[in-house]
């Protein structure tokens, strides 16, 4: 697939607390992830038609573009993640309660 390659990096600090708010115990979790994003727009400003022909219009412009985080991918990422990465959480917290 073509496109710019985005990293996420999302660390989630975990406490469990007993019923009298005692901590148990705490969980460091690390999940990365990668994502390609392209859109048209991201280069048709800087570049005009160079996005449909090889020059060196086209590659300076995606190099300028490449530099900058574009936001309109955050919600297709949290979309495409949410339901993976939710599951993930659930199934960690509730085997670490088990584990206690």
């Amino acid at each position: 697939m073509i496109g710019y390659t985005y990293s996420c990096n999302i660390k989630i600090d975990i406490i469990i607390y007993d019923g009298q708010g005692g901590e148990l115990k705490k969980l460091d979790t690390f999940i990365p992830y990668s994502i390609k994003h392209a859109e048209f727009d991201r280069t048709w400003y800087v570049n005009g038609l160079a996005w449909f022909t090889y020059n060196i219009g086209g590659f300076f412009g995606g190099i300028y573009n490449a530099a900058y985080f574009d936001p309109d991918i955050i919600d297709d990422f949290q979309l495409k993640i949410k339901d993976d990465y939710s599951n993930y959480l659930v199934t960690k917290i509730i085997k670490e309660i088990r584990d206690i």
